[in-house]
């Protein structure tokens, strides 16, 4: 959609022009690629020009030194929407929690949605951004309520828009193995899904504000997808120093529908499209590649540089290869 959005003639007068720099940059290289694609023409073709311009907008990238993928990813995601955004307005969302109950979820949800799409427009955000919302239970509050017979705990909610998820799967498989009698290596994607949306106490010095309390109160605080995107970015991070030690076990094909919220049936199908995948011991140190499935002829292909090779139809030879990093899904209608 990204690709198609960028290439239709009628959206080339919001990319043009001088205030969309990097959207220029970006649309170049698309047209360069797919016009290579379509005349079977098998010259690499160098980005130059969008290198210069991220290193302009972004320190970060400034010359050749090693940057971990999902930085990549989040600064194009981000400046895409930026300059794409139809509303000419500051796209940051800035809500006053204090002129809401956030113990009224529904209250919640949509005094923040009416304040995102106020300032917020773009091909990005209707493709790429999905909602979580989060819930804190105050145990003091909880605790003070049982003790007057009232077992009507209010929860405070809040939302967020996200472009992406990030699974630890070092803590997830630590998390896993507690509750089995062997020590595993080795991590399911549904085991991220379920840590994701585990409950947490928070005490110590992890205690969380209650305005009800009027004090930092030890509290259960719980995350949930409230809204998926149509294209869902997981991010694997791998504990201190980014060590790709845990095995992840993942499906060309998932469902999940039992961790999102809103959704209009019991299942949630996303197809794998694309796996970025590293070599080495750390982010820094080692090598990005990407496998990406053609939309025109289901075959399987790997990104190496310069060198793109056909790996075909056997999502096997995806899975086997290095250690996997990244995974872009894409849902099915």
């Amino acid at each position: 959609k990204l690709t198609n959005y960028f290439l239709n003639p009628k959206n080339e007068k919001f990319i043009n022009s001088k205030d969309k720099q990097f959207s220029k940059e970006f649309y170049e290289v698309l047209k360069k690629l797919w016009i290579k694609q379509y005349n079977n023409n098998n010259s690499n073709y160098s980005p130059n020009k969008l290198k210069e311009v991220i290193s302009e907008m972004e320190p970060l990238f400034q010359g050749i030194a090693a940057n971990d993928s999902k930085d990549l990813i989040n600064f194009i995601l981000q400046q895409l929407h930026s300059e794409l955004n139809l509303i000419n307005k500051n796209n940051e969302n800035n809500i006053d929690y204090n002129i809401i109950n956030q113990t009224d979820e529904q209250g919640m949800l949509k005094y923040f949605l009416n304040d995102f799409k106020k300032n917020n427009r773009s091909v990005i955000s209707d493709i790429f951004f999905g909602i979580t919302e989060t819930k804190t239970e105050c145990l003091n509050c909880k605790r003070i309520n049982l003790m007057n017979g009232n077992s009507n705990q209010k929860f405070v909610y809040n939302f967020q828009i996200i472009n992406f998820i990030i699974f630890p799967l070092e803590e997830i498989r630590k998390y896993k193995n507690m509750f089995n009698y062997y020590n595993s290596n080795e991590v399911n994607l549904y085991d991220c899904f379920d840590f994701y949306q585990k409950t947490e106490t928070m005490q110590g010095e992890n205690q969380m504000w209650c305005n009800h309390c009027g004090q930092n109160s030890t509290s259960n605080y719980s995350t949930r997808i409230y809204s998926s995107p149509d294209y869902l970015i997981l991010i694997l991070n791998r504990g201190k120093g980014n060590m790709y030690n845990v095995k992840l076990n993942f499906d060309e094909i998932i469902d999940i529908g039992n961790y999102v919220y809103f959704k209009k049936g019991p299942h949630l199908i996303y197809h794998l499209y694309a796996v970025v995948t590293h070599y080495g011991p750390s982010s820094m140190a080692g090598h990005f590649i990407a496998f990406c499935k053609s939309p025109f002829d289901n075959k399987w292909y790997q990104f190496n540089d310069s060198m793109v090779t056909l790996v075909g139809d056997s999502f096997k030879q995806v899975k086997d290869v290095g250690c996997h990093y990244i995974l872009f899904y894409e849902r099915q209608e």
